[in-house]
């Protein structure tokens, strides 16, 4: 599901997990990509986050066995300064650089929106309901797991799932598909 190519050979050096990804995979300072993936060769195949060496290698596993990766909905995570790692589908978890598990939190729905992060190690989330779909909120949860605030969006008449952006002024822009706009929240 993850291939790495030498651009200069045209060739690929190597490739890694057996499951279509649905969400891009992120790499930090030091060149470690990290992944949502399985693999038959690692944890029996379970759901996991899977932090690759540049080589792709596997420096750890952590197995989260969250069933709703087996959906296309879940997002991309994010990396604090600290080398702290987000990800979420129905479930916000945060792990360590050393891959253990620091705090996982639920989120009462799902989401399928990029995970972004401030200096301060705030990490934003959009989340829709399962009951209703048309209602979403962006939340704010600082590095200890702690929700800052919620901001319902209802009635949601568009599908939030692209990527948001955070200015140098801290505004939080939160495009939707359907009728290209955004949200600017403050």
């Amino acid at each position: 599901s993850l291939y790495s190519f030498d651009i200069q050979s045209q060739s690929i050096n190597w490739t890694f997990g057996t499951k279509t990804l649905y969400a891009a995979p992120i790499v930090d300072d030091e060149g470690n990509i990290y992944i949502q993936s399985v693999s038959a060769d690692f944890n029996n195949g379970e759901n996991s986050l899977f932090c690759l060496k540049p080589d792709g290698t596997v420096k750890w596993t952590y197995v989260h066995k969250n069933a709703q990766m087996d959906k296309s909905g879940y997002a991309e995570g994010t990396i604090d300064k600290l080398g702290n790692i987000y990800f979420a589908f129905d479930t916000l978890y945060s792990l360590n650089y050393l891959g253990k598990l620091k705090w996982k939190i639920p989120l009462n729905g799902f989401t399928s929106t990029p995970l972004i992060c401030d200096a301060k190690g705030t990490v934003f989330i959009s989340v829709s309901y399962y009951e209703s779909y048309t209602l979403s909120e962006i939340i704010a949860v600082d590095s200890d797991g702690n929700y800052l605030w919620k901001l319902p969006i209802f009635p949601l008449t568009d599908d939030l799932g692209l990527s948001p952006a955070l200015n140098n002024m801290g505004r939080l822009f939160v495009p939707t598909f359907k009728q290209y706009r955004f949200f600017v929240i403050k």
